[in-house]
């Protein structure tokens, strides 16, 4: 999600293999969304207005 939102112009680590288990990944995403909504939350309820909730 990072690459993305810094507006990466590679998708590389998109769809590359990551070192990171599944749990590390997903703490890490949560981690991240937690800053975005502190430091922007307008810019973070926009972006979250794009993913579809699983």
């Amino acid at each position: 999600m990072i690459q993305v939102e810094s507006h990466s112009d590679s998708l590389d680590d998109l769809v590359s293999h990551s070192s990171m288990t599944i749990e590390e990944t997903r703490d890490a995403n949560a981690a991240l969304l937690e800053l975005m909504a502190a430091s922007d939350a307008d810019h973070t309820k926009a972006t979250r207005k794009q993913c579809k909730d699983a």
